[in-house]
């Protein structure tokens, strides 16, 4: 820089020197956490956290409200029993399986 390009006032030199001063900081700051490489795999993974919760937290919504509906599709007596809706699932299970055991022997 030669001398013809420096302002004359005082106050403008301050400011540009203050200017300068602050965007020195914040490209050192900047290649700083370049080359953080662990603290950037730390923010990584915790955005990636983050990211799973709320899905799983999508994905309860989801499967609750899809339970809700499904509920509300079961026959009254039913929906007053759900024991009785569990049982006959068990039962027909062990039905199939007692048959495929049967078609092995």
């Amino acid at each position: 820089m030669s001398g013809r390009d420096l302002p004359d006032d005082p106050d403008v030199l301050r400011a540009d020197i203050e200017l300068t001063r602050q965007e020195l900081g914040d490209t050192v700051e900047a290649l700083v956490h370049k080359v953080d490489v662990p603290a950037r795999v730390k923010e990584n993974a915790h955005e990636r956290v983050e990211q799973v919760k709320q899905r799983g937290q999508q994905v309860k919504e989801k499967a609750t409200a899809v339970a809700g509906q499904a509920a509300g599709a079961l026959p009254p007596p039913v929906r007053r029993h759900p024991a009785a809706l569990v049982a006959g699932v068990v039962a027909l299970l062990l039905v199939l399986w007692q048959l495929t055991r049967g078609r092995r022997a």
